[in-house]
């Protein structure tokens, strides 16, 4: 039996991890709100790592669980190239 108190918020919703875990909440009709911060996808939010500002999860509905998933840069000569950046 679902919790009916949960609402979930991924970061990284549009990458394929939190793609999946979003598809999975949606077909579970979990409340679920998601992220993007480079490739917009309608229905999800802009959100930036470097700049966090998670108060758009409290909007429509308060979220009660929060997973962050596979919200990375996966170019190993970028993380080089910008290591201060990818070391916060």
């Amino acid at each position: 039996m679902r919790d009916k108190n949960i609402s979930i918020g991924i970061v990284g919703a549009s990458g394929y991890i939190g793609r999946q875990l979003l598809q999975r909440f949606q077909q579970s009709h979990v409340p679920v709100c998601g992220t993007y911060h480079r490739q917009n996808i309608p229905g999800l939010i802009h959100f930036d790592l470097l700049q966090p500002d998670f108060s758009f999860f409290d909007r429509p509905l308060p979220i009660t669980h929060l997973i962050i998933a596979s919200a990375a840069n996966a170019s190993l000569d970028k993380t080089a190239e910008h290591w201060e950046e990818s070391y916060c």
